[in-house]
């Protein structure tokens, strides 16, 4: 049963280097493909087959394989959606607001 994660998001959504990036907190640890996301701010930049994830205090970068689907319509807000496995919390997708655009992780 999939339910959103309590996770902020900041709708900051600006373009860099061709590519798309957003400013989002975390609230609790998130795990996201093979990586574990602590609570924090990140900037997540979008590329073609990738997420990649800087932490905003550290400066430390991981970048994730992903999918990109299209919905019919504009997703209203950015938010992650996923579950809780073995006490985890497994984002499975980020709704990116603002667009028809939704990255899937494995």
């Amino acid at each position: 049963m999939k339910k959103t994660l309590l996770v902020a998001l900041l709708a900051g959504m600006m373009c860099f280097a061709g590519a798309k990036s957003y400013t989002l907190t975390i609230s609790t640890p998130a795990k996201i493909g093979n990586a574990v996301l602590k609570p924090g701010e990140y900037k997540m930049s979008v590329a073609a087959d990738s997420v990649k994830f800087m932490n905003l205090d550290s400066g430390k970068a991981i970048e994730i394989p992903a999918k990109f689907e299209k919905s019919e319509k504009p997703f209203e807000m950015t938010q992650m959606s996923g579950k809780t496995v073995d006490g985890v919390n497994k984002v499975d997708e980020i709704d990116l607001g603002g667009t028809t655009t939704r990255v899937a992780f494995q």
